[in-house]
């Protein structure tokens, strides 16, 4: 029987305030479902956050998603009513936040701030009604094995194979498109350099041309606040130049093969449509399983699609928690420490923030919703709240994981260990990317790794999505990698077993 016990379903390095801003709206209910969720529960230590659902919930949740799928209830209808939950919010906010506080009085900020932080974090629900339902894969690999004709080899390894296919969604997520955009600096990059001998003065008159200053303002302008995520900085036109460095040696390595044989993500989701479409009609009779498969890529556009609009959220009310970090005498991070309530008080008697308050809660903070009504604590009230809720499986000694295989392959490679963007400079191509769990944030990583290891995710998350977009090998689930392994192992991924191990070098 599962649990009272919060179980960590994703660990992000995020502040109070995104923490505090999915406690308010989690007890909100959508519309068309009876799911919701009633309790919620975060603890952090300095950066890294655990985002936490009671496990008897999650259990219970997972079998009305069943029941309502069977019910016919997740029709196209339901998907436009579901985003119109959160996008109608999300444009509202969008309209009245401005570019530039440094005029707004004290009022208009308290005002703007709180109007902001509902819109903001609405999203969050639906976020993890998508997230739950990448674990109904016992459910979704049942039904594609009934599907099958009996002269068909139903062995894991085929199955995987299929559904790598099949979830792929039929609508390019934000990494593929910033990919498609980062191929034609790519190429602009080969071409360049192709007549050329490669030098720090010829890099910055590459840099300097119209062509490659468009392509960068696009990358910034259209993708790069994802790079945000909830604490870090949005990348800028020099951010994806460094990223060109990085990939630029792999270019000269290879050649224009790299550059010139079809590898368009556009161009490949069609393949993959294609490919869908013909499954579908060698398999007539697989009626029950088309309309599992069409929800099961809807759902995994809800989960991108939403996380998409919280980091562009955060990234929109940046200027605004600027101009108050300023007024209560903060920087940007040291903002997100404070609950809204506290910086519209603050504001309101015109005084600073008290610093002591903001370092404890950095170093040690928990929130927990239980059917909406919201506690915060820091310090050792915090640790204390941890020990008496949570569910903590601590195995030592472990040489292998087991986990859900969502890419098949098998690669042998070096151990780096990835919890956000301050681990770009350690990381290179072809090293195995070991994480918690993958969001937007870490895609830079995702295009240079061999393959992805986590403790999270499922058969619709981030990581398999992006895992199947750029053929990668990946195991998620294994509960314990960041645990278990260190930077600098060597270990096999075996994703058609579904297995990780250490191996000698």
């Amino acid at each position: 029987m599962a649990s009272k016990k919060f179980i960590d379903t994703g660990t992000r390095n995020k502040p109070l305030f995104s923490n505090y801003g999915c406690a308010i709206v989690f007890h909100r209910r959508m519309p068309g479902t009876s799911f919701r969720f009633n309790h919620f529960f975060t603890y952090a230590q300095n950066e890294p956050a655990a985002f936490c659902l009671r496990e008897d919930e999650i259990s219970g949740l997972l079998g009305t998603q069943i029941r309502e799928f069977g019910e016919g209830r997740y029709g196209a209808d339901f998907f436009r009513r579901m985003a119109s939950f959160y996008e109608i919010p999300f444009n509202q906010m969008r309209k009245r936040l401005r570019k530039d506080y440094s005029r707004a009085s004290n009022e208009r900020l308290a005002a703007d701030l709180d109007f902001a932080c509902l819109r903001a974090f609405l999203n969050h629900p639906p976020m993890l009604f998508g997230l739950l339902a990448q674990n109904l894969k016992d459910y979704f690999m049942a039904e594609l094995r009934r599907s099958l004709h009996r002269s068909e080899p139903s062995d894991p390894g085929t199955l995987l194979r299929l559904s790598a296919i099949l979830l792929i969604p039929p609508r390019l997520s934000l990494p593929r498109k910033e990919e498609q955009l980062f191929l034609l600096l790519e190429g602009e990059y080969f071409s360049y350099f192709k007549r050329r001998k490669f030098g720090k003065s010829a890099f910055r008159h590459f840099a300097g041309l119209t062509k490659t200053r468009t392509l960068l303002s696009r990358l910034e302008g259209e993708c790069g606040w994802f790079h945000m995520e909830y604490m870090m900085h949005p990348w800028n036109a020099q951010d994806y130049l460094a990223q060109l460095l990085k990939r630029a040696s792999h270019l000269d390595r290879r050649g224009a093969d790299l550059i010139l044989r079809p590898k368009s993500p556009s161009l490949k989701l069609k393949a993959t449509m294609l490919e869908q479409r013909r499954f579908f009609s060698a398999h007539p009779r697989a009626r029950k399983l088309k309309k599992l498969v069409q929800v099961m890529q809807q759902m995994a556009v809800l989960l991108d699609h939403t996380k998409e609009l919280v980091v562009r959220g955060l990234f929109l009310m940046r200027p605004l928690m600027s101009e108050i970090g300023k007024r209560l005498g903060l920087t940007w991070l040291e903002t997100q420490y404070l609950l809204p309530e506290e910086m519209g008080a603050l504001l309101s008697l015109g005084k600073k923030a008290d610093k002591k308050l903001i370092r404890q809660r950095m170093h040690e903070r928990a929130v927990l919703m239980d059917r909406g009504m919201v506690r915060v604590c820091s310090g050792n009230e915090a640790g204390n709240l941890a020990r008496k809720l949570m569910q903590v499986n601590a195995p030592t000694g472990l040489a292998e994981l087991k986990g859900l295989g969502v890419y098949p392959g098998k690669v042998r490679g070096v151990v780096k260990i990835v919890r956000s963007q301050k681990d770009r400079r350690k990381f290179r191509r072809g090293d195995i990317l070991v994480s918690h769990d993958i969001s937007t944030e870490l895609t830079s990583f995702l295009k240079l790794a061999s393959a992805i290891v986590t403790d999270m995710g499922g058969m619709i998350s981030h990581a398999a999505t992006v895992a199947r977009e750029f053929k990668t090998p990946a195991v998620l689930q294994t509960k314990f990698a960041t645990r278990i392994l260190k930077d600098g192992d060597w270990i096999e991924v075996n994703a058609f077993t579904g297995k990780v191990r250490k191996i000698e070098k």
